[in-house]
């Protein structure tokens, strides 16, 4: 059952996917489309879950789902992977590639690769106090508080 996402409790379980580049209009709009349709029908133990979702900045995707009304099964969390796959197909995105980190700086939001991401640390480019996207945060709660901190405060700090 597709709800706003601004209505699931603040406890609602997360999944964020974040693209390998900014996505285009054309992108965001065929994405969303597809994650309506499939949330509308998205089932777990042949019950529907109440889940909703938002793009923010043409670069995130995000999926909550709200655990106290719909209970989420290990099959039903792989018929979203098998969807989000499918959504990259149809888009020409990739949304599963955990090797891209997304950082703050003064011109706006930056991706690049892990490799490129420790080299910017080494040579000072990026500092404890640059913002990163703590894309592991689990649920809305923490999407508000912890989604956005400093690479200090986030497990890239290991990288420092």
């Amino acid at each position: 059952m597709l709800v706003p996402f601004e209505s699931l409790p603040t406890q609602a379980r997360i999944w964020i996917y974040q693209s390998d580049r900014i996505m285009s209009s054309e992108q965001v709009v065929g994405i969303q489309k597809d994650v309506e349709k499939f949330l509308a029908r998205w089932l777990s133990h042949q019950v529907e879950i109440e889940a909703g979702f938002v793009i923010y900045h043409n670069l995130f995707l995000i999926i909550g789902v709200n655990q106290f009304r719909s209970e989420i099964s290990g099959c039903s969390i792989d018929a979203s992977v098998h969807e989000i796959k499918r959504i990259e197909h149809n888009n020409n995105v990739i949304l599963l590639d955990r090797m891209h980190l997304a950082y703050r700086n003064s011109v706006g939001i930056q991706i690049v690769h892990l490799s490129k991401f420790k080299n910017l640390l080494s040579t000072r480019e990026l500092s404890e106090n640059t913002i990163v996207f703590n894309n592991l945060v689990q649920t809305k709660e923490t999407l508000s508080n912890e989604w956005e901190i400093p690479i200090s405060q986030s497990w890239h700090r290991k990288y420092l």
